[in-house]
């Protein structure tokens, strides 16, 4: 008999806890790592006016931008949040692989047993709060200045619909690294993956685009 079949047999609880938090949180791993950083809207002001950026909420006054350790610094209150998804993800599959650890390997009753699978759980929830805080401070750290990417070429991320009907987003380089940004058209309607071309920027944070000739 295997070792999941022995699991299955004795303590099919603990089993499907640790199966379902292990991919649950894998999933949202590779989610975050792959959109999670920079996809969050934060807003630069510049001038007087808000612009909507990604990845840090920055303070600009002409050209003058504030440090980025002081960017990181103003973010970390908010960057980390103990009971996120990632970490009840972390605690289910810290829990369920612990008790089957107590169970199984280490012949503990059924009491001590739970007592190790939450202590272990919240450990693992904590370390995963602690990293996600540590990744948020990281890709906040950047500061850049949405008024460089008029004149860019970009393409449109998500279809921006005609002038006056709302807004997409458009993949632009801001301050020489690729963000997305929100955009609105000068014209008509802007399918997806269209090269476009910044012409302005609004207060409301959008960059305006036009379709490169």
């Amino acid at each position: 008999m295997g070792p999941f079949s022995l699991a299955y047999e004795q303590e099919p609880y603990y089993l499907f806890v640790a199966l379902a938090g292990s991919l649950l949180f894998i999933v949202q791993l590779v989610l975050m790592i792959v959109s999670g950083a920079g996809s969050e809207a934060a807003g630069v002001e510049a001038d007087g006016g808000a612009f909507d950026g990604i990845d840090v909420d920055v303070d600009m006054t002409g050209a003058e931008a504030i440090d980025a350790n002081d960017a990181s610094h103003v973010d970390s209150t908010a960057a980390f949040k103990l009971f996120s998804i990632q970490s009840i993800f972390a605690f289910l599959m810290g829990f369920g692989w612990m008790g089957l650890a107590c169970r199984i390997e280490w012949g503990l009753t059924g009491f001590s047993s739970f007592l190790a699978s939450m202590a272990f759980g919240v450990f693992a929830m904590l370390l995963s709060a602690y990293l996600s805080f540590q990744l948020k401070k990281l890709s906040g750290s950047s500061i850049y200045d949405v008024r460089t990417s008029v004149g860019q070429i970009g393409t449109v991320y998500l279809k921006i619909p005609a002038k006056g009907m709302g807004q997409g987003q458009v993949e632009v380089s801001v301050s020489g690294s690729k963000r997305i940004l929100k955009a609105s058209s000068n014209g008509g309607e802007i399918s997806s993956f269209t090269t476009v071309e910044v012409i302005d920027i609004h207060n409301d944070g959008a960059v305006v685009v036009r379709p490169k000739v």
